[in-house]
């Protein structure tokens, strides 16, 4: 039997289940637990057990965390650094490029005071 048929035999994946989650748990020769990511055509062994993962939230979001967001920049370093270097030369061009307007606006306010004379001399 192989993953597919196993998938179709439990009932098929619904909306809640996704292919890109499939792990097969399966003991090998001393007994030790492997976990395998198998192809659909992939056949299933003596005692292996499927599991299907969620595919996502009942309200339809995923949410991500801060290690998995630095992971996907790890992997996109380069776009990433792209949009900086981006970012970074429109800034400087705009910078360069607009008319410079310098205004500047003060008040001042002197308050002056008569002298207070001492008694003592």
């Amino acid at each position: 039997m192989t993953v597919m048929q196993g998938l179709a035999t439990g009932g098929g994946l619904t909306i809640r289940g996704t292919e890109r989650g499939l792990r097969v748990h399966r003991r090998d020769a001393d007994s030790k637990l492997q976990i395998v990511e198998p192809k659909l055509d992939e056949p299933l062994k003596a005692d292996d057990v499927l599991y299907v993962a969620k595919a996502c939230s009942d309200e339809g979001r995923r949410t991500m965390s801060l290690q998995q967001f630095f992971l996907i920049l790890r992997a996109r370093w380069k776009i990433a650094l792209g949009v900086l270097a981006i970012v970074v030369g429109t800034a400087i061009a705009a910078s360069l490029l607009l008319p410079k307007r310098y205004t500047a606006s003060t008040a001042v306010v002197v308050d002056v005071k008569s002298p207070t004379q001492s008694s003592a001399h």
